[in-house]
């Protein structure tokens, strides 16, 4: 067991704080603001007392939940620290969520407090009165950084509740971390990802997950004091925490990092902080190839990028133009179950070798066999090639799903950790031995991932039917050029009714419960529903052919990015679609027989 296990955040946050060699060396860098590893735990320890003194008429505050709904501000990872430090949990809202999913997720999560910004404080306002725990009065608006709006009548400003604190407590005791021992096996934060019933669900951190997570990422990253890592990734989840935070404190780095990514400011950010490191998951790697298009500048210190999501061309691309020494493509997942790692000297587009005990398994629960391709690089045993990516030797850092023991049980069946994840792999050599190159190629059911998030088809296809011309939707995930899936949606329309684009894409804008990863980019009209023998609707045919011109004659409709409605896909469009594929080296994406 690593020894990070014996020890939580905690007693690291402490250690980094006090400690002559460390505790005035530069840890956080937010835009122009500066925390040494001294002024973080000051920080921590004035958060945790204002905790403590929330939760004090409570039986034990230990037990207690605080959500976090905000932007990367330096608050959310202080309110961590102070988690850290009293043996709270805090849960992190995922800020695409509104309506009766954000409820649902505060209310899951027994969040007892929440902490917010100006930005989705009127997301709060619209579900107030459907949180079970929380009032008004228990939503602290961060006023640290909005000095200049007044609250909402009813709300408490962050910045007041600390100054009550500070007043009760004086500053001396204020400002020292508060005398509690806490159980490495303590939740510390629970992180959201997609459910089996379609709402999300709640994945288990405890201290010694994240510190052990974090502990065999940064052997892969070779990170150290000398490094900043930039974690622009949002906040409430894993990637900048396991790739960022975390390794900045265990080896006494630095973190940096601004509100919100930003693909234009990605290179000033490197260059102003320093940075060596680079956690990403989905596109950003294609956004900032795409903002800096003909630029190559490596007057940088970035060495290497960390994350998932990113093909074989971007990967190479970024390495050229900011003179990094590598991208480590990974494949892994937030509830640690089974991770592999893209090291030096690994197949062009592969997310590295496979462990031994890492297996590709089939429906029939026998092992696939190396993956063949044809002369155009096609892959042409896609049956016996392609299989679900099961850790048959434990769990790996797998904790458990917060009060969905089902979820669990399905996940850790056998003693296995299932990961819902297809693959297959490539023989190959590697240190003069054999080994196995695994490619990630999508996910089993009704998941869908885009942009580094996974969710599952069932809450669009909800919402989707309630918009009225529509007979029955089907959502699955499509082929994306960059990473990742695209989102599509075959309708099959109430009799006489007719697609209209604009007329969807405003209702699709207009659902409270929407979140904006969930719009469909391409949608099918279909003529005919896809039927078994006993009448039960198979997408199996569709999620084949999804928007395959040359073999769908239905009409299809489809929006880019920054589009705001639908138009027409043609068969010239395809082709020129077709040609990214083939100039981003994901040609395979095309094939799903």
């Amino acid at each position: 067991m690593n020894e990070e296990s014996f020890r939580t955040i905690g007693e690291i946050i402490r250690e980094r704080g006090t400690n002559p060699k460390t505790r005035d060396r530069l840890f956080m860098q937010f835009e122009d603001e500066r925390l040494t590893f001294g002024e973080y735990l000051t920080l921590c320890s004035r958060y945790a007392h204002m905790l403590l003194r929330t939760f004090e008429e409570k039986k034990d505050c230990r037990h207690f939940h605080i959500g976090v709904l905000m932007q990367n501000y330096p608050e959310v990872t202080i309110t961590l620290g102070a988690c850290a430090l009293t043996g709270a949990t805090l849960s992190g809202i995922n800020t695409g969520q509104k309506g009766p999913s954000l409820a649902r997720d505060i209310n899951f999560t027994d969040c007892m407090l929440l902490m917010t910004d100006n930005m989705y404080l009127p997301e709060i306002q619209n579900v107030i009165n459907d949180l079970e725990w929380i009032g008004p009065g228990d939503v602290l608006v961060n006023n640290i950084r909005d000095k200049d709006k007044s609250l909402s009548p009813g709300y408490i400003g962050l910045g007041d509740k600390l100054l009550e604190a500070e007043t009760a407590l004086g500053i001396k005791a204020f400002n020292s971390p508060p005398d509690i021992d806490t159980d490495p096996a303590t939740n510390l934060m629970i992180i959201f990802t997609s459910g089996t019933t379609g709402a999300p669900k709640g994945i288990i951190n405890s201290h010694r997950k994240l510190l052990n997570m974090s502990a065999g990422l940064i052997a892969g990253m070779n990170f150290n004091s000398d490094d900043v890592a930039y974690g622009v990734m949002p906040h409430f989840h894993s990637n900048s925490i396991y790739l960022a935070y975390i390794p900045a404190l265990l080896c006494a780095g630095g973190f940096a990092f601004r509100r919100k990514f930003s693909a234009s400011g990605f290179l000033p950010d490197i260059k102003k902080f320093g940075a060596t490191t680079f956690n990403y998951v989905g596109k950003p790697l294609a956004y900032v190839l795409a903002a800096t298009e003909g630029l190559v500048d490596h007057d940088n210190r970035l060495r290497l990028a960390l994350g998932n999501g990113a093909s074989a061309v971007e990967q190479k691309k970024f390495m050229e133009r900011f003179g990094l020494d590598w991208v480590n493509e990974l494949f892994g997942s937030t509830e640690g179950g089974a991770t592999v790692i893209r090291m030096p000297g690994d197949m062009d587009g592969s997310v590295g070798v496979m462990p031994p005990e890492i297996k590709l398994i089939r429906e029939d629960g026998s092992e696939t066999e190396p993956a063949e391709f044809d002369e155009d690089g096609l892959l042409t045993n896609y049956d016996l090639a392609v299989g679900e990516i099961v850790n048959t030797g434990g769990l790996g850092n797998f904790e458990g799903y917060y009060k969905n023991a089902e979820a669990t049980e399905k996940k850790s069946k056998g003693g296995m950790f299932h990961t819902g994840d297809l693959a297959y792999y490539r023989l190959g050599e590697k240190d003069g031995q054999q080994v196995r190159f695994m490619y990630f190629v999508g996910r089993t059911g009704d998941w869908i991932r885009k942009d580094g998030e996974n969710f599952l088809s069932e809450p669009i296809e909800a919402i989707i039917n309630r918009y009225p011309p529509v007979f029955l939707s089907l959502i699955y995930g499509a082929p994306c050029h960059q990473s990742d899936e695209l989102v599509m949606a075959s309708l099959k329309l109430k009799q006489g009714q007719e697609f209209d684009p604009q007329a969807f894409y405003d209702f699709l804008i207009s659902q409270e419960d929407m979140n904006e990863k969930w719009r469909p980019d391409f949608v099918r009209i279909l003529t005919e529903l896809p039927q078994t023998e006993t009448v039960k609707i198979n997408p199996r045919d569709l999620k084949r052919k999804f928007y395959n011109r040359e073999a769908v004659s239905d009409p299809i409709f489809w929006r880019e990015r920054e589009d705001t409605t639908f138009k027409p896909f043609s068969l010239d469009d395809y082709q020129n679609l077709k040609t990214r594929f083939i100039e981003a080296g994901r040609t395979n994406e095309l094939v799903r027989e």
